[in-house]
């Protein structure tokens, strides 16, 4: 008797535990659906992250769906590819055996683009600096550049440069969409580690406290504008890299490395989750990532207007805290759990992306798209107004 007391006890303290988990299902601040308006579009800028896992000689449903959008958009139209665009380290050299699969994996995003007739703007992530550090990162700008000025409609598209900031440097590339809106593309990874490794004598930027400086005269410049700050890392995040995972990686942490792991070990689950949060500078409590946090916050703070667009976190969130809004889309081809935290309007752990849309009567909007199992598509499952 005592025994199927403690049995059920277990699995009261397991089932509410698995309650405050990070979950993959959608999760809604307010579940009423709003309406797009009817009125003139200046703008719609999609935003897609950790993008890279494409299987050998295959595209993914997603971008399958992303090539019918991208082909019907039209030229009022931007593109923001948020890093980690190889999975799982940088571009390998000509020869090398994983050069195949990082060329791959990369003409399955630019593919997707073919007949798309607006701008594209690809920035770097933490992966896309593994193993092979700038010159990685150098191969993979040269490799984005040369395939995508060889599209069909890379002439009238009217662009310059598609992989940025360009040259390994950490200087912030400004795009000026219209006179309402500006895009500030920023490189996360060469702030929080490589700065220090790869100093480069033909860029404008050589140290944090440069990336600092530009940042906050850039939103300063454009304070009366709507303004877009795109880099892979977020601010504010409750998945994995903020120290939430789901029930699963709780209890059987060594599926992470393998799925047929299937060997409970909740007290490592839990601690690796939590303890991994100040231990490396890709989560959200390291110390230099608070330093990259802060500056983010405090350039957001100078326009009305401002959002930042992210990825790194393989899930969707759309989070409101002190009046300012934080997006991360970096579920283009992994997914993981999220957790509902302060702030979160949406959130959901499945394949998709966002878009922002600019109207010509000044409201913004933003929807999120993701994978419909029941019905095996690519549907919107949140809209919502900004308050602009």
């Amino acid at each position: 008797m005592l025994g199927e007391t403690r049995s059920n006890l277990l699995w009261i303290m397991m089932l509410l535990f698995c309650a405050s988990c990070a979950k993959y299902s959608a999760q809604f601040e307010d579940k009423t659906q709003q309406q797009l308006p009817n009125a003139p579009l200046i703008q719609t800028v999609y935003l897609i992250g950790d993008g890279g896992n494409a299987p050998a000689n295959q595209s993914t449903p997603l971008f399958d769906h992303l090539t019918e959008v991208f082909s019907i958009a039209d030229s009022k139209s931007t593109s923001i590819w948020l890093g980690d665009n190889i999975y799982p380290v940088g571009l390998a050299p000509v020869g090398h055996e994983d050069r195949a699969l990082g060329e791959h994996r990369l003409k399955v995003e630019m593919n997707s683009l073919k007949n798309f007739k607006g701008k594209s703007y690809f920035i770097p992530g933490n992966h896309d600096w593994y193993e092979y550090g700038d010159q990685g990162v150098l191969r993979q700008e040269e490799f984005v550049e040369s395939y995508m000025t060889n599209q069909e409609l890379h002439a009238s598209r009217g662009q310059d440069e598609y992989f940025v900031p360009s040259h390994t440097c950490g200087d912030i590339k400004e795009v000026i969409v219209n006179d309402q809106l500006v895009i500030l593309l920023m490189d996360s990874q060469w702030f929080l580690n490589q700065v220090d490794k790869y100093p480069s004598d033909h860029c404008l930027l050589h140290s944090r406290k440069d990336f600092e400086n530009q940042l906050l005269a850039f939103a300063e410049k454009h304070k009366e504008k709507s303004i877009i700050f795109a880099a892979h890392h977020p601010v504010y995040t409750y998945g994995q890299h903020g120290g939430n995972i789901s029930f699963s990686n709780h209890f059987f942490p060594l599926r992470q490395l393998n799925k047929k792991l299937w060997i409970p070990l909740p007290f490592v689950g839990t601690a690796s989750g939590k303890g991994r949060t100040v231990v490396t500078h890709q989560d959200v409590n390291h110390v230099m990532n608070k330093y990259y946090q802060d500056i983010i916050k405090r350039a957001m703070a100078k326009s009305a207007k401002s959002i930042l667009v992210s990825g790194h976190e393989h899930c969707l969130q759309f989070i409101e805290r002190d009046d300012q809004y934080f997006l991360v889309s970096g579920s283009a081809s992994k997914k993981e759990a999220v957790k509902k935290g302060e702030g979160t309007l949406f959130s959901m752990g499945e394949h998709g992306y966002a878009k922002l849309l600019y109207y010509e009567n000044g409201q913004t909007w933003v929807q999120f798209v993701a994978l419909d199992k029941k019905a095996d598509s690519y549907t919107v499952k949140f809209t919502h107004q900004l308050k602009f």
